[in-house]
């Protein structure tokens, strides 16, 4: 029975520790899916098997004996990358780097952290080969009017896109209170199985022309941050002004908006929330910041200011980002003659 999870993890220099992490993820491959109706192994599971086990060598004393299994690490491979059933990467968080999907390169030799990844190059920029990218992002949002509140209208946001793979998001900023967002971005590769072709086919020619062993190449598959933001108020609420919190009304003109779904709250004493717009984007070195217009402004350009009196009773803010990856890595099997 198989493990329901095996974690590679950099610390694992047992070489035996790393083969078997490979060879879960390639044996989950190999097996039925649940969803395939009755379970039985697949004609090309069969064929693998029978071909590493059918044949027959003399041994010392000339008797005819099956040979000794020679089914590889890379045979296993190429079969799951040809049956679309090698998908499998790993993971990491806060790395220090801003990578992007297609990067390549190499940990040195005593060092375990990704912040001293060297990068080599990227496939996506550098090679003939086409490989399809994907952005993806994801955003909630919540209100609280205090630190020891509890936090009100935790949803999904729902984003539009800008030119030049920039995205917005559309949020209320609220008198008295702290509205706050997580947002997700990340790139991928479509298909992650492409990705392993490509690094068996071509990794011994790219570590041979930068000098170090094909089974140190490491190639990100996906990359990404996970940041919070947030709108403060300035100012202090007034003694009887409690924000009173209820659903967001699609039907008020005054504060619906086709990008979002958002909570509608009313002050007393004519407090008025308002609209903003956080500008991401997956690219790396990209900025985000808020806006009182949902429209791009140009990396290097000046930012918008809040020129509207209603926008200063309001500190607009980020917290620092965490980063996040995934990658893939061969084995030294894999590149057995």
């Amino acid at each position: 029975m198989l493990p329901k999870t095996i974690q590679y993890r950099r610390e694992m220099e047992n070489e035996d520790a790393t083969r078997i992490s490979h060879l879960v993820t390639l044996t989950k491959g190999l097996l039925p899916r649940a969803d395939n109706g009755p379970i039985s192994l697949s004609s090309r599971v069969r064929a693998l098997i029978d071909n590493d086990n059918n044949e027959e060598e003399d041994n010392f004393f000339g008797l005819r004996m099956p040979r000794k299994p020679k089914m590889t690490l890379r045979q296993l491979r190429l079969s799951n990358i040809d049956a679309d059933a090698h998908n499998h990467t790993w993971n990491g968080d806060r790395t220090g780097h801003q990578f992007e999907v297609g990067d390549y390169g190499y940990i040195p030799d005593g060092k375990r952290d990704f912040k001293d990844f060297i990068i080599l190059g990227n496939i996506v920029k550098t090679e003939v080969t086409k490989f399809a990218v994907s952005n993806h992002a994801y955003g909630t949002h919540w209100f609280q009017e205090s630190v020891a509140s509890m936090p009100h209208g935790n949803t999904s946001m729902e984003p539009f896109p800008l030119p030049g793979d920039a995205t917005c998001w559309t949020l209320i900023a609220i008198p008295y209170a702290e509205s706050r967002c997580r947002i997700i971005q990340s790139s991928s590769f479509e298909r992650v199985a492409d990705a392993w072709r490509f690094l068996l086919l071509h990794g011994r020619d790219l570590a041979m022309k930068h000098d170090i062993k094909p089974e140190k190449l490491m190639l990100i598959t996906q990359a990404g941050t996970d940041q919070d933001f947030y709108t403060r108020p300035r100012f202090l609420p007034p003694p009887s002004c409690h924000p009173v919190y209820q659903p967001f009304d699609f039907n008020n003109p005054g504060f619906n908006s086709p990008h979002s779904r958002m909570f509608q709250t009313r002050f007393p004493n004519n407090l008025v929330p308002v609209i903003v717009y956080l500008i991401t984007s997956p690219t790396p070195g990209f900025e985000p910041y808020w806006s009182h217009k949902p429209v791009l402004v140009p990396q290097g350009t000046t930012r918008p200011d809040f020129d509207d009196h209603k926008y200063r009773a309001f500190w607009f803010g980020a917290e620092w980002p965490s980063d996040f990856i995934h990658w893939i890595q061969l084995h030294t099997e894999d590149f057995a003659e």
